[in-house]
């Protein structure tokens, strides 16, 4: 995005798009989703959007307010779970492996789904105008003219900071398990045990 290269930002944005989908699909309807799955994969529809994001916001696509809000907002969210995880994980236990000591499960509200949609939404749209030189806009007439990305550009806003607010409350977390005491633990020792 930064260098130019349009059509490369193009296809990797719908590759990256198509990716994440497919691996969602298989996840669901083969019975493959895993706790460590569920961290992991948010982690990277973020990591995508936020380089897109600020890929776009450097070449001027989107306004840099709306780029700064979208990754503060994955910037305190991820920073919250891992100080989350760090407070509740089972003594002596990695931090990172989640087979057996995950305490909480971060459950993605409605709202924030639809914010990680338009998110994809508004920066495909963004690279689609740029890749392909097509305007986003609407003559109406009368030298008026619509401006679609903007109103995605605001709603995206809304629904980050919506969503940003159902997360710090608290109810986007599953407890699986007291805290200090990983799910599975005993399950596990008792089998260790045998």
């Amino acid at each position: 995005i930064v260098y130019d290269y349009k059509q490369t930002a193009l296809l990797g944005c719908v590759i990256a798009g198509f990716s994440d989908w497919l691996d969602g699909y298989i996840a669901k309807n083969y019975n493959q989703m895993t706790v460590l799955g569920g961290m992991i994969d948010p982690a990277a529809d973020k990591i995508m959007i936020g380089c897109l994001t600020v890929g776009c916001g450097i070449k001027g696509l989107i306004p840099i307010e709306l780029a700064t809000l979208i990754i503060g907002r994955d910037v305190l969210l991820l920073g919250a779970s891992f100080a989350l995880r760090a407070y509740e994980r089972p003594k002596d236990t990695p931090f990172f492996d989640t087979t057996y000591s995950a305490t909480f499960e971060i459950i993605p509200s409605n709202l924030s789904k639809i914010n990680t949609v338009l998110q994809f939404g508004l920066v495909a749209a963004t690279l689609t105008s740029w890749g392909m030189e097509v305007p986003l806009s609407i003559d109406v007439g009368n030298g008026n003219v619509i401006e679609i990305l903007v109103p995605l550009q605001y709603l995206t806003g809304i629904t980050t900071v919506g969503s940003l607010v159902g997360y710090l409350d608290g109810s986007a977390i599953k407890r699986l398990s007291e805290k200090n005491i990983g799910q599975g633990k005993k399950e596990h020792d008792i089998k260790n045990h045998q």
